[in-house]
């Protein structure tokens, strides 16, 4: 009633071997590069994220390492452990020095 025609607005349907689908208005020359363009987009957000936890890991320790030794362990339980809110960022004890190769 709203689309006579049944243009969708200029819209059509995009769909991939998985099942996934989009509504776009671009041409199917054009979805592919914007796939790829998007794909580069969010590696480059990932990066800035891994960099903006690293750094906010790197200033935590700094000050944490100048309280009292009776909070070296951290909440761990057990001294030297690294705390357990560390692995849900992938941050392993080399990664947050700086010694990564990324």
């Amino acid at each position: 009633e709203f689309d006579p025609a049944g243009a969708y607005a200029g819209l059509r349907r995009v769909g991939d071997e998985e099942g996934t689908a989009v509504w776009t208005i671009l041409q199917e020359s054009e979805i592919q590069s914007a796939i790829n363009s998007r794909a580069a987009e969010r590696a480059a957000e990932e990066q800035r994220h891994e960099h903006l936890v690293a750094a906010a890991m790197r200033r935590w320790e700094k000050a944490t390492a100048a309280s009292a030794p009776a909070q070296a362990d951290l909440g761990t339980g057990r001294a030297g452990e690294q705390p357990p809110h560390l692995s849900w960022y992938g941050l392993s004890s080399a990664r947050r020095s700086g010694s990564s190769s990324s």
